[in-house]
């Protein structure tokens, strides 16, 4: 357990001035979506209930805990930046519904959604949780994220963009134009000296474009940081491999060849910044209690943009994010964590593990 580097974040943290975070501006794009999560206690049991049900013609499966929450790694990730203090806005294309849903899940937060659009369609997701993991399953319509495309861009959201500090383009993997969108967006970015971050959501779906994705995109020089988990750094770097870290180091060595990014990787264990210069990594925190699991990564990148923003290194930021994570993973209400939460569940992990 890695806890004196938790207690040089949590120093940091308590010396970060709240005017310095809110000076920063992230744009994320282009997803939200409303999240319904159903947790079942047990795989095979909710499965065998399904069945049942099905079978029968139809049926109920009472006594399910269920939350309506905002989705979308885009949206997920503007929240959790505007929780901790950092100015961020979304742009994003939804319906009448979804820019209802804006205000009560984002805006009221302090997330800017002015440049979400109208006149789209909501994208959902009906998540389904197992077991005391939360090992998720997702069942999606991606509505007008699956269309987002470089012509939903105004003049005023190209402003944004260029006096942004960091602007990140998320869930590739549900946009078909994705590729294109990135492109365009990071070619702009670089022009104003804007940091460049990319979540492309699970590849599996798009397994074909993954070659056009990296030789248009990633190996360009137009990525500065590439979020992954341990099932995106299997696709990426075309090897199979478990979560040891000696094989995310490999998959990760092998991967820095192809792409021209840091690669900043969270999984179960540990997470890790790897670079052609530096390669870190931290343990995750270790929790006494799971609450979700859903959009615990979209919280992770969150806490990874503000260490950069702020200057901590590498191991420092990686540290941050997994704490960031591991709150939010444990808290009983689905909003990412504040400074002040962040701070009291690091105090309590620090005096448990001493």
């Amino acid at each position: 357990m890695d806890v004196d580097i938790f207690q040089k974040v949590l120093q940091q943290v308590e010396n970060i001035e709240t005017d310095e975070l809110h000076g920063f501006n992230a744009v994320l794009l282009p997803d939200f979506f409303v999240d319904h999560i159903v947790s079942f206690p047990d795989f095979k049991d909710g499965m065998a209930q399904i069945e049942s049900c099905v079978i029968q013609g139809g049926g109920n499966m009472p006594g399910l805990a269920q939350v309506i929450q905002q989705g979308g790694n885009a949206a997920n990730t503007a929240l959790a930046l505007s929780m901790l203090g950092i100015s961020s806005h979304l742009i994003c294309k939804t319906n009448d519904i979804g820019m209802s849903l804006l205000d009560f899940f984002l805006k009221r937060f302090g997330v800017d959604i002015s440049h979400a659009k109208s006149g789209g369609c909501l994208a959902s997701t009906v998540a389904l949780e197992f077991g005391k993991n939360h090992s998720n399953v997702f069942l999606q319509d991606a509505g007008s994220v699956e269309t987002f495309d470089i012509c939903d861009l105004n003049d005023t959201d190209w402003e944004l963009i260029s006096s942004s500090d960091i602007v990140g383009v998320m869930n590739w993997s549900l946009n078909k134009t994705g590729t294109k969108l990135a492109k365009e967006v990071f070619s702009f970015a670089k022009d104003h000296d804007v940091l460049t971050y990319i979540d492309t959501g699970d590849p599996s779906p798009r397994s074909e474009d993954i070659s056009n994705l990296i030789g248009t995109v990633l190996s360009c020089g137009l990525v500065d940081f590439f979020s992954l988990n341990e099932n995106e750094i299997r696709r990426y770097s075309g090897i199979s491999c478990g979560i040891a870290p000696d094989e995310i180091l490999e998959a990760g060595s092998i991967l820095l060849e192809k792409v021209d990014a840091r690669l900043d990787i969270h999984t179960a264990m540990r997470s890790y910044s790897l670079s052609r210069s530096d390669k870190t990594d931290v343990q995750a925190v270790p929790l006494m209690k799971v609450s979700r699991a859903t959009g615990a990564g979209d919280v992770w990148n969150a806490g990874n943009i503000l260490g950069e923003l702020a200057g901590f290194s590498s191991k420092h930021r990686i540290a941050f994010a997994n704490l960031l994570a591991g709150c939010y993973i444990s808290k009983k209400d689905p909003l990412p964590p504040t400074l002040g939460e962040l701070c009291w569940f690091t105090n309590e992990i620090i005096t448990r593990e001493a």
